[in-house]
């Protein structure tokens, strides 16, 4: 039987430490939400890590699952710059990547000016930021069919095209009304039943009042002078 170890064997074991102790990215679901408090602390979740650590051991090569305990209180890392933001409040269930800081981030996180980190050790797993968004097959997203798309797949949706805004669902049909269009033809509407008086009130009557009060004359066609719909919004009920 061999006994003794090669410095081949010796490097391979020292390697697979080094690299047992280094942590960078991984998938998680979230436990909890916590909301940011501005000035005291930023939006934070409680995740449980998807991927489990692995262990092997040295002498007989047997393999071994460890799974990550949750991880408390990991900031929540939105979309933000330039004075805007997108954010909302994440749900349990909802997935983030973790990602590993190399060195700690917690002086820089209290101020915003860049510190020294108060623990030194690089890629420990100590340090996390959590990112919204789930790339698993069961959440997979439906096609943007060449749109932006935001809002709940399958449910209330806003889109945007290079040609218009739909709201609502990814394809409405209704135009949303010019509000001051709106009010135009009602004003209209207004005057013109005001300036029957007393006057028996006919078809031919109320035609000729709204042609007046929308600025045309007795012959002029009955519709209002401009149409209400927005060329480039549609919305759904």
């Amino acid at each position: 039987m061999r006994e003794l170890v090669t410095i081949a064997e010796t490097n391979d074991t020292q390697s697979f430490s080094d690299g047992a102790r280094k942590y960078f990215r991984m998938p998680g679901k979230v436990i909890a939400f916590y909301p940011g408090v501005k000035g005291v602390s930023p939006p934070a979740v409680d995740v449980q890590p998807g991927v489990h650590d692995v262990r092997f051991d040295t002498t007989t090569g047997a393999r071994y699952s460890e799974p990550w305990p949750i991880q408390h209180k990991v900031p929540v890392k939105f979309p933000s710059g330039g004075g805007f933001a997108i954010w909302w409040d994440l749900k349990a269930g909802d997935a983030v990547d973790l990602e590993s800081f190399d060195l700690d981030p917690g002086p820089f996180l209290a101020s915003g000016q860049p510190s020294d980190p108060a623990l030194t050790r690089r890629n420990g797993g100590a340090h996390w930021v959590a990112i919204p968004g789930d790339y698993t097959d069961p959440a997979a997203l439906p096609p943007a069919g060449g749109a932006l798309c935001f809002g709940s797949p399958g449910g209330v949706l806003v889109t945007v095209t290079s040609s218009g805004v739909n709201l609502g669902a990814a394809a409405p049909t209704d135009a949303v009304a010019l509000a001051s269009v709106v009010d135009a033809i009602l004003n209209g509407i207004v005057q013109s039943v005001n300036a029957l008086g007393s006057s028996p009130l006919t078809g031919t009557s109320l035609a000729t009042a709204l042609q007046l009060a929308w600025g045309g004359t007795p012959t002029a066609p009955t519709t209002p002078p401009v149409t209400t719909a927005s060329k480039t919004i549609k919305a759904t009920p």
